[in-house]
């Protein structure tokens, strides 16, 4: 779709399997998932030694705690999940 490759998963378990064997160049990673979260799963990429995609919060929550813990995690962007699938597409075109 629209020239990308795409993998879909549903917890944070197999996020953290499908980033590892999918070797993905970004990540939307919703923060309230099952299990191990979004902010788990994206602390636990930042410690690996290896390539780390950019990641990209698609959270409902937008108060400032998250947005503050997101900031401190290294995540790209923050998406509300409310928003278009056109501002999916600009944060990839955002991103260096």
């Amino acid at each position: 779709m629209h020239g990308y490759r795409a993998c879909a998963v549903y917890s944070g378990e197999e996020g953290l399997s499908a980033i590892a064997e999918f070797e993905p160049d970004v990540v939307f990673l919703d923060l309230c998932m099952p299990g191990i979260n979004g902010f788990e799963v994206a602390q636990t990429v930042r410690d690996w030694d290896c390539r780390k995609p950019a990641l990209i919060a698609f959270s409902s929550m937008d108060d400032t705690a998250v947005l503050s813990r997101v900031e401190e995690l290294g995540f790209s962007r923050h998406l509300l999940k409310t928003g278009e699938f056109d501002a999916l597409l600009g944060a990839l075109d955002t991103l260096p």
